[in-house]
């Protein structure tokens, strides 16, 4: 549709380029480093994309561009090894330091002699991804009180093999939050390969840890899932920790499963006086007074001390030589559950410090789970903890020692029976803007068998209460339902869509645009209540609401008779805290359909208007992409069909048609609401008898766009804002050039060109499924013909000419 164009620049537009080209020549060896968008290692800049090559002056090249880095920078490091002889540091927000992979961008800090860490962050929102850290003399990669951490395929090593004088850890986020470590490897740490410390909302998968002291170590910090790790050749493979003496000591809630844990042989290299030097060769899992510790679905093989090692900080004290003198810290491992894991060759060649510690109590081999056997004094009632304190252990066939270390051992028991209990499982960690949530997990194992788990059944609901009765169920002190019917929406086949009393079906008029998918909409208030109107907004619903849609694709577009393909139903439920988005998939057999907040990845199939078989991808938003849509302000979820402009129109109910809003109002479910005639309407987009060419394309950005577009929206940056009570024309996007569109221009000045919509970025970007430049960016893989010939008209009808001022 468009041809390539040559940008020729203006003469003040090359002196600044000039400028920007003489500052650049400056910084490091001339040249070395290059603004440009999008950088060669692919990816949009939501600030400036920095490329980076290396030099032969790497350490003022690279810190120079961290210190000038702004919010949003995307600093790419090309290929290459970049030496450093001091610490790097960055403290701007927002800000990706990515490389061209972690065996083909090597950041080295052998030669280091300034500061100990290699890269010292203290920003939010910190990305760094595809590229090596190696050799710093302290931690390679230290993050203090940031929120919002990403470490993605970044591979922290020391060189040369397990050694005392190495630094202490790989990757040390501490004092963070909604940290995300993942797809990354480390190696040779002499505390932890990967630790997280006093923080809180981390995952931590698909990493491999190998030849560090401790490989994992969540250590005081609370909800953790630590998943589909590889820890292999460590001391110790899996740590969940608490310490004494820290600001922060009541970590709780991790979850460790779907790891491969094995072989963690290698000899303790710790410095003496650190946790980690009393760390048992041999060591698969450790939990050490940490609470509210769940370790399940793990494969743990060849640890030659223990598979599973449970301790009180009194124990952990005696083995690493410590004092523990905090009157605050909680020195006993409590409320633990260990189910579901496979064991496999352990105990055969058990650490000698464990061995003296033992005694001739347990043998060789030894236990698959040791357990030292203290437990708080002060918790005790008639001599046992209350049952939420408990240690759970629910494995079959298992090797099992309680060496009852507090009485030195005479209590010490092979015997499974006191630690015959369950917890319910703790909930999965979500961090803001991270898919691919962890599996759930299965039930646990009885211990006399060890068969398959098996998911739910297509029927059974899981999540939310369903009481006796046939009227809506929905209550907002309650969690969302797992099944669609469990809500009772409809009555009768779910197929059909019959509404249930009180489920009152809706329209607008005019769409968002999904991929010419079919789409069924219904609202439902708890009895007795009322929207408030608004002739602006969104109307004002009560606690309890909930707006329903269901996406179809008509089974043969020439036959409405062979009915439809139910694909997905889309609910906002608005509980005390705000609106909920949430996403449900339909089964094979429209029967039900089951919530799914990862979204999912769909083939609809059917028959198109020309009789051809027809095939699409179809794409179901997860539930923070849901979210994000569906705010209007950034950080306020809500509705956004239901205004009154779009709502002013007739329906055709069971009982006759009747324009919706007068319908609500005669329903009691809206009060408020003047006369139709009144109100405000949308005209319909390709519909010439409901208005103006400019008020149906107008009406159809203002669905399609303005929910990010507009003065308090995502978009709010780009100053575009395509609401339809816009009157401005530059926030229309008339004459107005782009605010970091980056690969979005197209290589065009302005969002629209009047008379010109071949020129203009408004279409460019419509017309485009291109990520990063189809606009908008989520809910279509395809372009809306019919709109965009509306869009191209109306630009096509606009009078003047855009001007450079």
């Amino acid at each position: 549709m468009h041809g390539k164009r040559v940008f020729q620049p203006r003469p003040i537009c090359a002196a600044i380029v000039a400028a920007l080209a003489a500052t650049l020549a400056a910084c490091g060896n001339g040249g070395h480093i290059t603004y440009v968008s999008p950088p060669s290692g692919g990816g949009a800049c939501a600030g400036r994309c920095i490329e980076v090559s290396p030099s032969d002056n790497d350490q003022e090249t690279v810190l120079r561009v961290l210190i000038d880095a702004r919010p949003g920078d995307v600093i790419t490091l090309r290929a290459g090894t970049y030496r450093f002889t001091g610490q790097l540091s960055l403290d701007v927000d927002n800000v990706t330091i990515r490389g061209e992979g972690m065996d083909r961008t090597i950041l080295s800090f052998r030669n280091q002699t300034l500061g100990a860490e290699g890269l010292f962050v203290t920003a939010n929102a910190f990305t760094i991804e595809d590229l090596a850290l190696e050799d710093s003399p302290g931690d390679l990669l230290k993050i203090i009180g940031a929120d919002g951490v990403t470490i993605r395929r970044v591979r922290a090593e020391w060189t040369r093999g397990p050694d005392t004088d190495n630094g202490s850890y790989g990757f040390y986020p501490v004092e963070s939050r909604n940290v995300l470590i993942e797809e990354s490897i480390v190696r040779g740490a002499s505390d932890a390969g990967v630790y997280v410390g006093q923080s809180h909302n981390v995952i931590v998968r698909r990493n491999r840890a190998e030849f560090n002291v401790a490989g994992i170590e969540i250590e005081n910090s609370t909800d953790a899932d630590v998943y589909e790790n590889t820890a292999t050749r460590n001391t110790g493979g899996i740590l969940v920790f608490n310490l004494p003496g820290l600001p922060f000591i009541d970590g709780r809630r991790t979850r460790v499963f779907h790891n491969q844990v094995f072989d963690n042989n290698t000899p303790n290299f710790a410095p003496r006086g650190s946790i980690v030097a009393g760390v048992p060769t041999g060591t698969g899992v450790m939990l050490l007074a940490n609470d509210e510790v769940q370790v399940f679905e793990n494969t743990l093989r060849d640890n030659g001390t223990t598979h599973v090692l449970i301790l009180s900080y009194h124990t952990a004290a005696i083995l690493a030589g410590l004092s523990g003198r905090d009157p605050n810290s909680d020195k006993y491992s409590e409320t633990l559950y260990i189910y579901n894991n496979t064991y496999e060759h352990g105990g055969a060649t058990p650490d000698d410090g464990v061995a003296d510690l033992n005694g001739t109590i347990t043998g060789i081999p030894m236990p698959d789970i040791t357990i030292d056997g203290f437990e708080d004094p002060r918790k005790l009632v008639d001599g046992q903890l209350p049952d939420g304190l408990r240690t759970c252990i629910q494995e079959a066939a298992v090797r099992f020692y309680d060496v009852d270390l507090p009485h030195v051992g005479l209590g010490a028991s092979p015997d499974l029976a006191p630690f015959d209990c369950r917890f319910d499982p703790l909930p999965q960690v979500v961090i803001p803007g991270v898919g691919d949530v962890a599996p759930t997990p299965g039930p646990p194992v009885p211990t006399t068998a060890r068969p398959t788990p098996t998911p739910p059944a297509g029927n059974t609901e899981t999540r939310c209460a369903v009481p006796p009765g046939t009227g809506v169920n929905f209550d907002p002190a309650d969690e969302p339902c797992e099944l669609l019917s469990s809500y009772r929406f409809f009555t009768g086949p779910a197929s059909a869509m019959a509404p249930n009393d009180g489920v009152v079906p809706y329209d607008l008029n005019t769409q968002l645009f999904s991929d010419y998918a079919v789409k069924h909409r219904f609202v439902w208030l708890p009895p007795g209540t009322a929207a408030g109107y608004s002739d602006r907004d969104s109307f004002e619903f009560p606690v309890g609401s909930v707006i329903i849609k269901t996406f179809t694709y008509p089974n043969d577009a020439r036959d409405p008779a062979a009915g439809e393909q139910l694909i997905e139903t889309r609910l906002l439920l608005l509980y005390p805290h705000g609106w909920v988005a949430l996403p449900y998939v339909w089964n094979a057999d429209h029967t039900d359909a089951r919530l799914q907040t990862t979204g999912a990845s769909l083939t609809v199939t059917g028959i198109g208007a020309d009789g051809s078989q027809t095939m699409s991808q179809y794409n179901v938003p997860n539930a923070n992409q849901c979210k994000e849509c569906h705010r209007e302000s950034i950080d306020v979820t809500g509705p956004l069909g239901p205004k009154a402009r779009h709502l002013n129109k007739d329906y055709t109910y069971a009982e006759g048609t009747e324009n919706q809003l007068a319908h609500w109002t005669r329903l009691g479910i809206l009060r408020g609401a003047p006369d139709p005639s009144q109100a405000p309407r949308t005209a319909v987009f390709d519909d010439p008898s409901s208005g103006t060419l400019e008020q149906r394309a107008r009406g159809y950005l203002d669905v399609n766009c303005s929910s990010c577009h507009n003065e308090n929206g995502a978009a709010r940056t780009s100053g575009l804002y395509l609401t339809a009570h816009e009157t401005a024309a530059v926030h229309l996007g008339i004459c107005k050039s782009p605010v970091a569109a980056g690969i979005g221009t197209g290589g065009f000045q302005y969002d629209i060109v009047p008379g010109k919509p071949d020129e203009s970025i408004l279409t460019y970007r419509m017309v485009s499924v291109q990520p990063g430049v189809a606009m908008p960016e989520l809910g279509r893989q395809r372009v809306h013909t019919e709109g965009v010939a509306v869009i191209a008209d109306w630009i096509r009808s606009l009078p003047g000419e855009c001007r450079m001022e």
